[in-house]
Formats: C-alpha cells, structure tokens, sequence
C-alpha cells in the first residue's frame, strides 16, 4: 500500500536514512547539522509503501523580490529516493504531491538549486539563475576589515549593516531573496560552525559596511573559496584579495551570478492569478500578453496580461509556467541577483 502525506517529527529518523542514502557525501556532519537545525523547521512530503519512507521533498518557504513584488515562494529541498528504489516514479509522485499542496496553500511559485534542470522541466520548472566562479589574484591591503570565525563573536550592529549592504546590492535586481538579521544569523551558523569559515566584513569611512564575504581556505586546492561575496560601488571582488594570503592560500575564488556559465537555480509558477495578482484570466490582444501552458494546472493555460514594467515585446511561443516566470524578467532587461537559500 502506498501513501503520501506530510512527515511528523516521528518520521525524521527514517528521513535522515533516506537522506545519507541519497546524499553520503553529508556524513561529513552536515547531515546532523541540517537535521538538528533545518529539519524541524521546514515542511517535508514523503511516499510511504507498507509503511517505509521511499521517497521525500522538502519545503523552505522563503520571500523573494521579482520584478518590484514581494512573493512567497516553496524552495524545494532534500529531493530524495532511496537508490535501490529510483526508477519506479517516486520522485516524480511527491514532487506533483508537493506542488499541490502549495498551490492549495495560496503559494504563488516554487523554485530550487539543482544540477538536474531536465527531471525538474517536466513539472514546468525554468532555469532562472546561473553562476560563475572568478578568480583574485591580487594581495590587497585587508585596511577596513574585520574578521569573524565563530558566529557568537558577530554582534547585531554587523548582522544589520551586511542587511543594508545586501539591500542597497539588490536595489538593482529584479529577482533576489529577501534577507534580515535572523536569516544572516543561520547562515553564518553554518558557514563558520560547520564549515569552520570566515566572515570578512569592510567598513568604509562612514562607519558603513560596503563588503562583505563568507567563505573558507579550501584545504585541497589550497584556495580560499567565498560562497558569497557582496561589494557596493566603493568596493571591488579585488579588495578582499588580501583574505586568501591572511589565510595561507594562493588565491581567491568566489562565486558570482553575473554570467552565464552554470545553470543554478529554477522556478516555476503554481497560480498564475496569484502570481501576476490578476482578477482573472482573460484573451488579451495588444502587446504585453502571454500564453501559458501548464500540464499540472490546466487552470493557468491562456492568455494573460502582465502589469510587470513596460514589456517590449511578445513571447513567440507557449510558455511553460517557468518559461513565463523567467521570460518576465528578462524582458525587462534586468538581471537576478544573489540566488542562494539557507
């Protein structure tokens, strides 16, 4: 007998097997971490035959800034099905589980951070965000900065000032996560404690952040890796250079969205009306319109009319419900930011 519902507390154990089994390379202590710290808040889907967890999705919810609107968003997370299992639509039967759920729940989109974009089309997901690694080779002075190894010593007058650095670096992107103290304070928890990271923080003259990065020295490259570096227009990537030396690396990589090299995260929208915050759906004939084709939801197949800017132009073909999602923003000629969840 096969059953799908959401897990209780009761289930993590049989979750967290599933999860080393899915994902060994965890063992290292991310797997207690996340199950000590992430599990219990984020809402997770399972198939159960004869009463054994097969397969599993979880849930973050998260609010990300698209195109000037603040939405709630489903971030998929610890997709997961046992090897000796895969192959037999488990997967497949949780993840149109879970989208049902949202859409019952009035979430307008769900997104995710994948490697495997084509399983994640079927059900109407589109790339949206790819990213990059670059190198710094030079040794700038470290003038201005201060450093940060254990998440304790990070006092909130610096969790607020990377908040209004982080803000002030999406006041120009149309697609980016929405961030406060709170959600630095959780990343930084698994960044430094688990990771034994840094956190390197500038202050220009006005006693402003205008820089920051988290990242750690990459004992097998001998490189220190920046997950996230953020720089204002006051600051470059190539002033944080002096952070590999001060670590005893030979070079600073770190990872950036401005071009596209890897595909990375993706999107698709669950209720277009919600979405587009429309009364209704309706045939549109001037400019602006665009026809979706969704094979979950028939209830978002049409024509709809965008209010999202000035859009110079038409799609030529039906849309997946990912395909609008991200035909909407570069339309408008902008480009995401920061694409990372926690």
């Amino acid at each position: 007998m096969i059953e799908m519902r959401r897990l209780t507390p009761q289930d993590s154990m049989q979750a967290r097997m599933l999860w080393l089994d899915a994902f060994p390379e965890d063992g290292d202590g991310f797997c207690d971490y996340y199950f000590a710290r992430l599990f219990p808040q984020d809402q997770y889907y399972g198939l159960f035959e004869q009463g054994k967890l097969q397969s599993m999705v979880g849930v973050c919810r998260q609010k990300i800034h698209f195109l000037g609107k603040l939405l709630q968003v489903g971030f998929l997370r610890g997709v997961a099905t046992w090897k000796s299992e895969q192959g037999k639509g488990y997967s497949s039967r949780v993840m149109e589980y879970v989208l049902r759920d949202l859409k019952k729940q009035n979430v307008p989109a769900a997104a995710l951070k994948t490697y495997i974009h084509s399983f994640y089309r079927k059900f109407g997901f589109e790339v949206c965000s790819y990213r990059c690694w670059h190198e710094v080779r030079e040794n700038s002075p470290l003038t201005g900065m201060e450093f940060y190894d254990r998440v304790e010593q990070v006092p909130e007058c610096i969790l607020e000032g990377i908040c209004a650095c982080y803000r002030d670096y999406t006041a120009d992107k149309d697609f980016f996560l929405e961030r406060d103290s709170a959600y630095y304070r959780l990343m930084l928890t698994e960044a430094l404690e688990l990771y034994d990271g840094i956190l390197a923080v500038h202050t220009n003259e006005m006693q402003r952040i205008d820089g920051y990065l988290i990242g750690f020295a990459e004992k097998e490259s001998g490189k220190f890796r920046a997950d996230e570096l953020v720089c204002l227009e006051t600051m470059h990537p190539q002033d944080f250079g002096g952070v590999a030396e001060k670590f005893n690396c030979s070079m600073l990589v770190y990872k950036a969205f401005d071009e596209r090299e890897q595909a990375d995260g993706m999107i698709r929208i669950l209720d277009m009306v919600y979405f587009l915050r429309q009364k209704e759906q309706g045939v549109i004939s001037e400019k602006g319109q665009i026809q979706v084709k969704d094979s979950l939801f028939t209830e978002n197949n049409g024509w709809w009319q965008t209010d999202m800017n000035q859009l110079n132009s038409q799609p030529s073909k039906e849309l997946s419900p990912g395909e609008a999602a991200v035909w909407l923003m570069e339309s408008n000629g902008r480009q995401a930011g920061i694409f990372e969840e926690y």
